[in-house]
């Protein structure tokens, strides 16, 4: 089945969008109370573009742009986000398969509060290790995971 988006390398023009993604979501959030954090503005997507390893999903035809993206730093899952009109379409799974692959163990956090996003890690095999008060910029209670390394995706096997 072919999909109806591709995954590249994001470039630095892509952080326009990248932060678009992530302020649609943070709108469409009633419990996530920070309207604007510095961790969703164009220059932090763009950091992220310039230093760590940055995954777009780019829908195909004639409706392109950037539909998902996602950030891997050193080993941990910074940030994966998608747009909500592709949602539940294989996106977030792929973007977190492309993000994974060749990792050792990938650690992540999702705010306590984020039970769509947690019920996603764990249908993708993370295990949830400990929650914290909020060590985070919006001192939301959040949880820490990991995704262990499978042999699939280990660079060894």
């Amino acid at each position: 089945m072919s999909r109806a988006y591709t995954l590249r390398p994001a470039r630095p023009r892509d952080a326009a969008a990248m932060a678009r993604i992530l302020a649609s979501w943070i709108d469409e959030t009633p419990w996530f109370t920070s309207r604007a954090p510095k961790s969703a503005s164009r220059a932090a997507m763009a950091a992220y573009v310039r230093r760590a390893h940055v995954v777009v999903a780019q829908r195909r035809g004639l409706m392109r742009g950037l539909v998902g993206f996602g950030v891997r730093d050193g080993n941990a899952l910074a940030a994966l986000y998608v747009a909500r009109a592709a949602r539940k379409q294989g996106v977030g799974r792929a973007l977190l398969a492309k993000l994974a692959d060749g990792q050792e163990d990938l650690h992540l956090t999702s705010f306590a509060a984020n039970a769509p996003a947690r019920s996603f890690y764990r249908a993708m095999g993370c295990v949830e290790l400990r929650q914290t008060a909020g060590d985070n910029e919006e001192g939301l209670p959040d949880v820490r995971l990991v995704l262990r390394a499978n042999p699939k995706r280990s660079p060894h096997g």
